[in-house]
């Protein structure tokens, strides 16, 4: 019974933490003027369990990273005075329900006081609705976190490449391809 409350008490506080975020993402024009990279902070909480079906802090950073870097955001090893990109993943398992979970990813950076104009807070400026799910058995449990972890970046991704600015397309030097005309229909000949 006390494994039931938790997974309501779980899901209660998942749902409340959706109610502030909207479909897809939160703040993607927050990622203006991001550069250097990202540091990516996981955390994976599961009872007190370090390791649950496989699945670890180590694994949730690294599915993270590695869909960044290909996409060619710096990973950086350190935290910078830009921001960090918090992963978290949440699992309660129960012997009635089998495996409740929720995954959700957020941008912290430090934020300005407009009145003093000072930095002096962190702030989430950019998150995506969070994901929750059950399943009866670990391997669909693993297998939607994964995807839901890979969604999740995906847009990150996104958002981060639409919030750069475009490069200036710069003109060849040398002489420009002319522009195809139609011919113009000739004049017939005048008649004297």
């Amino acid at each position: 019974m006390k494994t039931m409350w938790r997974i309501i008490l779980l899901a209660a506080v998942m749902a409340a933490t959706g109610t502030y975020a909207r479909a897809g993402s939160l703040g993607a024009d927050s990622l203006k003027g991001l550069t250097g990279g990202v540091y990516v902070v996981a955390s994976f909480d599961s009872q007190g369990s370090t390791n649950i079906f496989g699945l670890n802090v180590d694994q949730i950073r690294a599915d993270v990273e590695i869909r960044l870097t290909k996409a060619g955001i710096p990973v950086l090893d350190a935290a910078n005075d830009k921001g960090i990109l918090l992963v978290s993943v949440r699992v309660v398992a129960s012997a009635n329900v089998g495996f409740s979970y929720s995954v959700d990813m957020s941008f912290i950076q430090p934020t300005v006081i407009v009145a003093t104009r000072q930095v002096s807070l962190t702030t989430v400026t950019w998150m995506t609705q969070p994901f929750l799910g059950s399943a009866g058995g670990a391997p669909r449990a693993y297998l939607d976190i994964r995807k839901s972890l890979a969604d999740q970046t995906e847009n990150f991704i996104k958002d981060y490449q639409a919030a750069k600015p475009k490069p200036a397309t710069a003109k060849k030097a040398g002489p420009q391809p002319r522009k195809a005309e139609a011919p113009k229909p000739a004049k017939a000949p005048e008649e004297k």
